[in-house]
């Protein structure tokens, strides 16, 4: 807003200053100019006959026919200064075969010029032979028409190309010229592309940046291997090669496609796959393992480890061959497994025995059920096992007393009794006293001419017998087992455990009164 408002002023303002000048003699500030400005800075007063000389502002040209400085007359003022500077295009320009025919210190918009043909450059006929451009409103000149013919130059040629006559191209040809191209060795033409250029009117060869490729190598198979990375095969370019698991790459990964007599083929021999392979196994003590029949041993093969009689397998009995970190050697996947003699001894359970017949000695993982005695909980799991140092696992103490609370004791529930096969007749109690016979009463009794009565009693009768006829069979077999055991003590199963013996609780009973 106060830019506008200083532009209107401005002009006054220096006309004030000029007056006052007038009377004192001095000049104030010097004319303003639309497209000029003073040279050097501007100063409040000027003495009398000094000078102030303008400069073009930016874009503008200056007319050298009016003048472009003023000076301070002592009785005058200031020398009136019209405009000398207008907009205007810059020189024009020659093209390769004309040049312009005026030359003027200034150029406004709608000057007009000639182009006229280069000494060196022949008029195309029916063209005209002085064609005339302008300044335009835009201070850009009008194009210049074609109207000369000559210096094409000498061609570029497309890369790796040449001409087909075999010769190199002329430093000059006349328009219409045409060149015919050809590839050269271990090139092809690309699909599509016509080999020739040809001189244009314009004095300029046909645009063909691109003719030829490079031809293709042979696509390498290799046993065992793929190729990893490349682009197309062709001529220059390079490929990396690899092999699949379990094998390594014999001869460098790297090969590039090169010309050899004339042909495109590839720089070296292609690699090899082989196969990684891992050292010997190692030999056990105690054991042996199944070799392969070559006695080599490749990525993926796997080794079986046996121990000899009386020795147990600790660890993985199978170890595999597999590729190691640095994608070139072997290695066994675990370690090698351990044959040792393991013999544990028939644990000694305090506050607690084993649920199973007895057994001096368990080999390697042999497992042992254990029972604690009333009033007394496991520590830990229920089951122990023979560990590979002939120590039980977990180790003991096994049966922990049952901690007691101070909470207020469940009122006990009166047990209610069994039922008497025979009315008025009761079972001893879990303790072993007896109760005294209760006389049925009358709701109780059952009537003896009540049809049915009689077959529930012989029922009743049937399945006691029943039942005491088990138990001798296997009071029966338990013994014979037992007599088994005295000449071949068989190893305690791991699956069926079975009731311990009264003779089995009397070895226990002595084990514990030795610790």
């Amino acid at each position: 807003m106060f830019g506008n408002v200083f532009s209107h002023l401005g002009p006054r303002i220096l006309v004030l200053f000029s007056l006052f000048s007038g009377v004192l003699g001095d000049c104030g500030p010097p004319p303003v100019l639309k497209n000029a400005r003073p040279f050097d800075p501007i100063k409040s007063t000027y003495k009398p006959h000094e000078s102030v000389v303008y400069t073009c502002l930016p874009d503008y040209r200056e007319d050298h026919t009016k003048p472009y400085m003023t000076f301070c007359s002592p009785d005058k003022g200031w020398k009136p200064l019209e405009e000398f500077c207008e907009r205007g295009c810059e020189g024009p320009y020659a093209t390769r075969f004309s040049i312009v025919e005026e030359f003027l210190p200034f150029y406004p918009v709608g000057t007009v010029v000639h182009h006229v043909c280069h000494r060196s450059a022949e008029h195309i006929p029916g063209r005209p032979k002085r064609p005339p451009i302008t300044c335009l409103s835009d201070y850009t000149w009008s194009p210049v028409p074609v109207f000369c013919k000559g210096d094409c130059p000498n061609p570029v040629l497309p890369p790796h190309s040449s001409l087909r006559t075999g010769e190199a191209p002329p430093d000059t040809s006349p328009i219409g010229t045409v060149l015919r191209l050809q590839c050269i060795a271990g090139h092809e033409i690309i699909s599509g592309t016509i080999p020739k250029m040809t001189c244009l009117d314009t004095n300029k060869w046909s645009e063909l940046p691109t003719l030829c490729q490079g031809k293709r190598c042979p696509v390498p198979h290799i046993e065992n291997g793929q190729i990893v990375s490349s682009d197309d095969l062709r001529l220059g370019e390079e490929i990396t090669l690899g092999c699949q698991y379990g094998f390594r790459i014999i001869g460098g990964a790297t090969r590039q496609c090169v010309l050899k007599s004339g042909r495109v083929d590839w720089n070296r021999e292609l690699p090899v796959c082989e196969r990684i392979p891992c050292a010997r196994p190692p030999i056990i003590a105690n054991g042996r393992y199944d070799p392969s029949p070559s006695d080599t041993y490749d990525a993926g093969w796997t080794v079986i480890y046996r121990c000899d009689a009386d020795y147990s397998l600790i660890g993985n009995s199978t170890i595999t061959c597999i590729v190691a970190e640095n994608g070139v050697d072997g290695k066994w996947n675990l370690p090698s497994p351990e044959c040792k003699n393991v013999k544990c001894r028939r644990p000694i359970i305090p506050n607690g025995n084993v649920a199973s017949v007895f057994q001096a000695t368990y080999t390697y993982q042999n497992k042992l059920p254990i029972e604690c005695d009333p009033g007394y909980t496991f520590v830990g799991a229920s089951l122990i096992e023979c560990d590979a140092d002939s120590q039980w696992k977990p180790s003991g103490p096994w049966c922990d007393k049952i901690p007691t609370t101070s909470k207020s004791p469940t009122p006990a529930v009166t047990p209610t009794p069994p039922i008497s096969l025979t009315p008025g007749i009761v079972t001893p109690k879990e303790d072993g006293t007896e109760e005294t016979a209760v006389p049925p009463t009358t709701t109780q009794a059952t009537p003896k001419d009540e049809p049915g009565s009689v077959s529930r009693i012989g029922i009743a009768i049937g399945a006691v017998l029943a039942v005491i006829v088990l138990a001798a069979l296997i009071i029966v077999a338990v013994k014979w087992f037992l007599r088994q055991g005295k000449t071949n003590i068989p190893s305690a199963s791991t699956d069926n455990y079975r009731v311990v013996s009264e003779k089995d609780m009397a070895l226990e009973e002595k084990e514990k009164e030795k610790v």
